[in-house]
């Protein structure tokens, strides 16, 4: 067993960790990689840290880099857009031009991670698309789930977070939808999210949806014809 990187997109594998070489794991200063996308090691107990696992070096005919907003190359331990280029990088998809178009920078493929490279290895820290953006500072959704999941009722693949603007007043506002708590505790349960998230990470909930189960959208599987 051991931590790897792959998308359907690149003929499945990119970066494998070493064979017969220990997993590597590194806890990063979660603020610090969050607000100004550096990497930054910390001691794992340390009240900032976040953990990740690094997932290899990029295979054989296998290109990787990170790249800025304006899609300009980083140094090693700046987090950025994933990009992909080599032999087994899809050319884009069956009968879609407009998708096509949109996925590449050139010969490059967005992968829509957010990740960086640290003393040579290949560190993912999230989803482009599941960044949430609040006072100038971005949060990935994800470890807003993984806090708001230490209290009771609220269990996992059962909450999620999500950003909008509000119209009335133009500021971020962030969501969150919970399924499974009885209306009767919504209240004590978001009153106790906002103050868990606000003393830990710094950012507050302005609304919490009740949902059920069934009601929560999933992503569909994708199919291996869209590719080429």
């Amino acid at each position: 067993m051991m931590p790897v990187y792959g998308m359907a997109e690149a003929t499945l594998a990119i970066s494998f960790t070493p064979l017969m070489k220990p997993s590597v794991i590194t806890a990063f200063d979660a603020s610090l990689l969050d607000r100004e996308r550096i990497a930054k090691r910390v001691e794992p107990d340390a009240p900032e840290a976040r953990i990740l696992s690094a997932v290899g070096i990029a295979l054989n005919n296998v290109n990787i880099r990170i790249v800025d907003d304006k899609e300009l190359p980083l140094e090693n331990g700046i987090a950025g857009h994933i990009q992909l280029k080599g032999a087994g990088i899809t050319k884009g998809y069956f009968r879609n031009p407009a998708a096509t178009a949109s996925a590449f920078c050139g010969e490059w493929l967005r992968t829509g991670d957010i990740g960086f490279f640290y003393e040579g290895l290949l560190y993912i820290s999230g989803r482009h698309k599941d960044i949430i953006f609040k006072n100038g500072r971005n949060y990935f959704a994800n470890d807003l789930e993984s806090m708001a999941c230490t209290i009771d009722d609220i269990s996992y693949g059962k909450v999620c977070f999500g950003g909008t603007t509000s119209k009335e007043t133009g500021l971020d506002k962030v969501i969150v939808f919970v399924a499974g708590i009885p209306e009767t505790k919504a209240f004590e349960k978001f009153m106790k999210l906002r103050g868990l998230l606000r003393s830990n990470l710094g950012i507050t909930v302005d609304e919490m949806i009740l949902i059920k189960s069934m009601k929560s959208p999933k992503p569909q599987a994708a199919n291996c014809n869209d590719i080429n």
